[in-house]
């Protein structure tokens, strides 16, 4: 900060500390265009929390963020406002309330560093006045939360109408640290702020000379205060904390109307207000006209390829446990009492050797059990077969000054996400990891067992959010846990490179035909033929006597953000009975299932308790598997009296027509049909050489056919006492 010798300053309303700089910052302040940034909270949407809600980041504060002051310590006010209707309040007044709210700017919102201006409204209270102590009042942070521009913090006495102005900037006496400067702060830079008036804050980001111009005082009527050295001159704007800044902080305060961007150019228009929260789910995909069928299988989980159905019946079909489940428990001093899949498996290509990351999970329940509380790890075990796993000691980590374990990351949390990534050119990054560690980071590995955090990736999620590839549009998508209206819900954001990523849409939550307190906890996506699969999470919730448990349901999607469920009941079950190794919490792999011949292998974790920590004492997590018929997720099913299966119109790819179907004392024929339902000969039921066995590829054949037709063209199948999985064309 420039200083010089004066006594203090009275300037209106306000009176500026003795030290200040007034020449040649005599004209009216610059205002923000807001391009980068504009809140004025207009648009924000009401309940939901953890994305970026119309530009207010809330991670954390999922207890005590609501719409009135009344409902908790921090809200967006639907009753006052500096311009509008609504505003950020924040109420702390104790050390102990973690009360601190974010506003952040877009992913793809234009930066700004160098000669950018800043500005908000701020009043410490409606009417009366509080005590101020260390309030933090502006913190801006670039996308590594570093300090950026200056720090505001406000103070006053608890009798005290007026409050005074601190201001932490960079310590322009020494040697800045590859442009980050230590800061200092400057006691009592402006008396008499009135606490139950706003006052306009505007800080000039002018770059050159690494100076920060403020100016403070009644909207319209700011006087100004002084230039100040930047803390980051550098750095680019990403957020900005308000509130809580340590555990000594106390008081009260509203904020309103946010802009941070370019110098407003005269005649020019501010930007538009941050919209509103986005629900990515609610578009709902057609089927394209006609659906185009090659090697691909056409699943029947919901009605993307079906026309009609008469005599037909829908089935789920659940995985089936493993005889020998579980096949993985917590029995070495470092695993506590669950081995959670918050990992994956993953079957190497080229020795056929089954690796798992899972999580040793001793945080749960530490203190029920009466044991201290541990660190919770990643851990590594690998298998020949799938079945039978060893533990190897690695020599990595250590735990009770021995490193004989197989621990690879010295730390773990229920969102922890493996995935294998054959298609990245740099091969230290073959392996990646989402690990919510202080937000959610990114981890790297050549090998799979040797691991580097790479940093902060996702900062809009709670923990049980994961990540997976999408081979169609060709990005890592994500999804991400979130609460919306007092329940979990999912969040979606995208990536094409897995650093840099999208904000936190909404996208999917229960509905009408769920319990009334049933929420979705997580879920896991993959690719599958034709479709986006979702293993979801459903958590019965509720009130006390609601079973919380958590089972998995089949969810399916054709864009990777609407979803549907069709059919409601378990895809992995609980089990039945009290105190069994997956009675109440069940969790997928984070990987896709492995196909082994005509099966599909899903790894799960279970435990035997459900989220609520019962039977009590807290009980174990171990992990197991289910297996399933390839393609065998649902089945279209007729008994004696023949049903009938109608597609929308196809596209056929040269080849035959197969099918993947259980008519085994039964049968499958189908005939091929034009845009009238008419069919077309030599593709008849009477031509038709039936489909009669238990089998995951058996052909469609017809007599004096020789190619199929020309596109469009339906198909028209007829099961007796059979079940069809899947059908697809390919060359026998």
């Amino acid at each position: 900060m420039k200083i010089h010798l004066l006594p203090v300053l009275p300037i209106g309303a306000i009176t500026l500390c003795a030290g200040i700089v007034l020449a040649e910052h005599t004209s009216a302040p610059h205002r923000s265009d807001g391009c980068s940034l504009h809140v004025d909270l207009e648009n924000y949407t009401d309940g939901f929390f953890a994305p970026l809600n119309a530009g207010v980041a809330t991670v954390g504060l999922h207890e005590i963020l609501g719409t009135s002051e009344a409902e908790g310590k921090a809200a967006v006010l639907s009753d006052f406002g500096f311009d509008g209707k609504r505003c950020l309040s924040i109420r702390n007044t104790t050390a102990k309330q973690p009360v601190r709210v974010s506003v952040q700017r877009r992913f793809d919102a234009p930066e700004c560093a160098e000669d950018s201006v800043i500005e908000f409204v701020f009043r410490p209270v409606r009417e009366g006045n509080v005590e101020l102590r260390d309030w933090l009042i502006w913190d801006a942070r670039d996308r590594s939360d570093v300090n950026v521009g200056l720090k505001l913090l406000v103070e006053n006495a608890a009798d005290s109408a007026v409050c005074t102005l601190d201001v932490v900037e960079g310590d322009a006496s020494k040697p800045d640290r590859d442009g980050r400067r230590e800061s200092v702060r400057r006691k009592a830079v402006v008396r008499g702020l009135k606490q139950n008036e706003w006052t306009r804050f505007i800080l000039h980001r002018r770059g050159k000379g690494e100076e920060v111009a403020l100016w403070a005082g009644p909207p319209d009527d700011e006087q100004f205060i002084g230039v100040f050295t930047d803390l980051y001159a550098a750095g680019t704007f990403h957020h900005a904390r308000l509130g809580r800044d340590r555990g000594v902080n106390a008081g009260s305060g509203y904020w309103d109307s946010f802009r941070v961007g370019r110098p407003l150019k005269e005649a020019a228009k501010v930007s538009p207000a941050e919209p509103r929260l986005r629900d990515v789910g609610a578009t709902i995909p057609a089927p394209p006209d006609p659906i185009p069928v090659g090697r691909a299988k056409q699943l029947f989980i919901d009605d993307w390829v079906v026309e009609s159905m008469i005599g037909l019946a829908r089935t789920l079909h659940p995985v089936k446990k493993h005889p020998q489940n579980p096949l993985v428990v917590a029995d070495r001093p470092w695993e506590g009492p669950q081995v959670l899949l918050y990992g994956g498996v993953h079957r190497e290509p080229d020795t056929a050797k089954f690796r798992m990351w899972y999580l040793a999970w001793n945080s749960y329940n530490a203190a029920r059990q009466e044991r201290p509380q541990e660190k919770s790890f990643i851990c590594y075990a690998t298998s020949k077969d799938g079945i039978v796993w060893e533990k190897p000691e690695l020599g990595l980590y250590e735990y009770r000054d021995s490193k004989q374990n197989n621990i690879v990351i010295g730390y773990g949390m229920s969102n922890t996400c493996i995935l294998y990534d054959p298609r990245d050119p740099d091969p230290n990054c073959r392996f990646k990891g989402v690990i919510r560690r202080n937000g959610t980071r990114r981890y790297l590995s050549a090998d799979g067992i040797h691991w580097k955090d790479d940093g902060i990736i996702l900062s809009q999620c709670y923990d049980s959010t994961t990540v997976n590839w999408d081979p169609v549009r060709r990005k890592w998508i994500a999804s991400v846990k979130m609460l919306g209206n007092g329940k979990r819900v999912r969040g979606y954001a995208e990536s094409d490179d897995f650093r840099n990523w999208s904000d936190t849409y909404f996208m999917a939550t229960v509905d009408e035909d769920d319990l009334p307190g049933d929420q979705v906890y997580a879920m896991t996506t993959f690719y599958y033929e034709t479709a986006y699969l979702g293993l979801w999470r459903m958590y019965h919730a509720g009130d006390s006597n609601s079973s919380h448990k958590v089972n998995i349901q089949l969810a399916v999607s054709h864009n990777a953000r609407h979803w549907e469920r069709p059919l409601r009941t378990p895809f992995v079950p609980c089990g039945a009975a009290v105190g069994s190794w997956d009675y109440g919490n069940n969790a997928p792999s984070t990987m896709p299932p492995i196909r082994m011949g005509d099966e599909l292998w899903f790894y799960y974790s279970g435990r035997s308790c459900d989220h609520m920590g019962r039977p009590d004492p807290p009980g174990t997590g171990a992990i197991g598997l289910g297996t399933l018929r390839v393609d065998g997720f649902v089945s279209v099913d007729a008994g004696d009296k023949p049903g009938t299966l109608l597609t929308r119109p196809l596209e056929l790819e040269p080849g035959k027509v197969f099918v993947n179907a259980d008519a085994d004392g039964g049968s499958i024929v189908a005939e091929i049909v034009d845009e009238t339902g008419k069919p077309l000969p030599p593709f008849t039921f009477g031509n038709c050489r039936p489909a009669d066995a238990d089998s995951v590829r058996q052909s469609l054949t017809w007599k004096d056919a020789t190619a199929l037709p020309k596109s469009p063209v339906r198909l028209r199948f007829r099961l007796t006492n059979a079940k069809l999985y899947a059908f697809w064309i390919e060359e026998d």
